[in-house]
């Protein structure tokens, strides 16, 4: 399964070390999608 989030929040809310730490330790996978364009930008595992 994976967290959608868009790509403004991924570059300004997980950039953070906390944040990147609590993706590793609770194994999420994201979906980063571009708002504006409606298309997905990245998949993270």
């Amino acid at each position: 399964m994976y967290l959608p989030i868009s790509n403004a929040v991924y570059l300004d809310f997980f950039q953070y070390k906390i944040a990147r730490i609590a993706i590793e330790s609770n194994q999420l996978n994201l979906l980063v999608f571009d708002a504006n364009g409606e298309e997905i930008v990245q998949w993270i595992d």
